[in-house]
């Protein structure tokens, strides 16, 4: 059942509890801490959270407990949360113009991540994933789309994980839906040390 939030497979074992900032070294302790204590906060107070660093310092992770925390609470088919990565949402959007194609198309997929509760987007202007040039304005405008969508709609709560800066993410998804994101809530900057390398 959690497969049909996205939240299916391996992410089912991201929560707070194994969430361990301490296995950092010490000097990024206290920020991932500070990071862990926003993300169980949001279950008492739902607003945007935007988890953004080097890869491998638990984003993903964070937002994923969020994730399954409001499965928890509210069960699997009442939870007002789905999750889906960036990427992957582009490509069901591009499959919805090919020749032949028979499924639902680009506005059931928009409707449905500006109208859940809370809409979890993993791996925002991921290197290698989609680009910020060429096809990149495709991406640029299914970002602003969702972003502004949820804005205008009072701030319905985008929990969002990138490796891009503030500077930088405009690039993805548009400096526009960028500065709706400041408004629409917090900016949790987490560093530490990439814990796939370290293993």
């Amino acid at each position: 059942m959690r497969d049909r939030l996205g939240l299916g497979g391996e992410a089912e074992s991201k929560t707070f509890e194994t969430y361990l900032p301490d296995l950092q070294p010490p000097k990024y302790r206290a920020g991932l801490r500070k990071a862990l204590e926003t993300a169980q906060s949001f279950l008492d107070n739902p607003r945007t959270l935007v988890f953004y660093g080097p890869n491998g310092v638990g984003k993903s992770h964070l937002a994923t407990a969020i994730g399954n925390a409001l499965l928890d609470k509210f069960g699997p088919m009442s939870a007002p949360v789905y999750f889906i990565q960036f990427d992957d949402a582009l490509a069901q959007l591009r499959a919805t113009f090919q020749n032949g194609y028979e499924g639902m198309g680009e506005g059931y997929y928009m409707d449905r991540w500006r109208g859940i509760p809370v809409l979890i987007l993993d791996d925002v202007g991921q290197a290698g994933r989609e680009r910020p040039t060429g096809d990149g304005e495709f991406s640029r405008r299914i970002g602003y789309d969702i972003v502004n969508g949820r804005y205008r709609a009072g701030n319905k709560p985008i929990v969002l994980t990138t490796n891009k800066g503030p500077g930088e993410l405009g690039l993805w998804i548009t400096d526009s839906a960028t500065s709706r994101l400041f408004e629409m809530g917090e900016w949790v900057k987490m560093e530490g040390e990439d814990w796939r390398v370290r293993r």
